[in-house]
C-alpha cells in the first residue's frame, strides 16, 4: 500500500495526516478494496482519508477494507437498512407493541435527573434486550442533529473507529437531510483485563411516522462486511438505538434500546 499524505494541524492543535491518494500493492478479493494498514484512527472517509494520532496506545493494527458494491448491491443494502429501521421502530414501542416482535416488561424506574423507566425485553429467539424511556424537551430536528454530531463510536466509547462506507450520496436528489445509511467499524474496550472487542455495524437514521405520531429513529446493528482481525473478539450488536417520538410541539418521548453480545469470556457484570 503506497499513500501520499500531508501533515496538518487542526484548530484544536491536534495533528492530522491528510491522505490524498493510495495505491494498493496487494491482490484483494474483487468485492473489496484496501484502505490502509495503519494503527492510526480513520475518522472520516470521503475523497480522501483523515487519520488522527491518538495519545493512548491504539489496539492492534487492522487491515481495513471497504466494500465496492454494484448499484444493485447498494440498493439491496439500502432496502435492508430501511426494513431493519422500520422493524426497530415497531420493536421499541414499549407500551403498545403493534407490529413489534419484542415482549417488554417494566423492571422499575429511577428519578435521578428526571423519571427514567427501565425495561427488559425478549425477542422470539430468546434474545434479551434492555431499554429505558424518558420524556424530554426538544424537537425532532434537534434529535436528528445530535445523532449526526455524535456517531455510533461515541455511544460505545470506542478506542478506534472507521467510517467504512456511506450511502448518503444516494439521497442527494432528495430533501431528506436526516436520512443516513452507513457502515462503521469500531474497537471497544470491554473490561480492563479482557481482549479488545470490535464490531462492524450498519448505521441507519431517518424520520418516521406511525399513525398519529411523528418521530426520528437511529439504529445500529451488526453487518457482515468487515473481515475479522487478529487480536480482536468480534462482538454482535442488534436491537440497539434510539427513537424520539413527538408527544406535542417541543416535547419528545425517548426510548433507548440495547443488546450487545460481547462473545468470548467476560465477567457477568460486564455483559450486564
Amino acid at each position: 500500500m503506497r499513500c501520499t499524505a500531508n501533515r496538518k494541524v487542526g484548530a484544536d492543535k491536534k495533528e492530522f495526516l491528510i491522505v490524498d491518494s493510495c495505491q494498493s500493492a496487494v491482490a484483494l478479493h474483487p468485492a473489496v478494496e484496501a484502505y490502509a494498514t495503519i494503527s492510526l484512527s480513520l475518522i472520516r472517509v470521503n475523497d480522501c482519508a483523515y487519520f488522527h494520532f491518538h495519545t493512548r496506545s491504539p489496539p492492534p493494527m487492522l487491515h481495513l477494507r471497504r466494500p465496492t458494491w454494484t448499484s444493485t448491491q447498494r440498493q439491496h443494502v439500502r432496502e435492508s437498512a430501511t426494513q431493519a429501521l422500520r422493524q426497530f421502530i415497531f420493536d421499541s414501542q414499549l407500551l403498545h407493541n403493534d407490529g413489534g416482535s419484542i415482549e417488554w416488561t417494566l423492571d422499575g424506574s429511577t428519578d435521578k435527573g428526571g423519571l427514567v423507566q427501565l425495561y427488559t425485553g425478549k425477542t422470539p429467539f430468546n434474545v434479551v434486550v434492555f431499554a429505558n424511556a424518558r420524556r424530554v424537551r426538544g424537537t425532532l430536528a434537534q434529535a436528528a442533529t445530535l445523532a449526526d454530531q455524535f456517531p455510533t463510536s461515541h455511544h460505545f466509547d470506542a478506542l478506534e473507529s472507521v467510517a467504512v462506507a456511506s450511502l448518503d450520496e444516494d439521497d442527494s436528489a432528495t430533501d431528506n437531510h436526516h436520512h443516513h445509511v452507513g457502515v462503521t467499524w469500531m474497537a471497544v474496550k470491554a473490561a480492563p483485563s479482557a481482549k479488545v472487542r470490535d464490531a462492524c455495524v450498519l448505521e441507519v437514521r431517518d424520520m418516521f411516522e406511525t399513525g398519529e405520531a411523528k418521530g426520528f429513529a437511529s439504529l445500529v446493528q451488526s453487518i457482515d462486511v468487515c473481515p475479522e482481525a487478529t487480536g480482536f473478539v468480534r462482538m454482535h450488536i442488534q436491537h440497539t438505538g434510539y427513537t424520539f417520538t413527538e408527544v406535542s410541539p417541543g416535547l419528545l418521548d425517548v426510548v433507548c434500546c440495547m443488546h450487545v453480545d460481547f462473545r468470548g469470556t467476560l465477567p457477568s457484570w460486564v455483559a450486564r
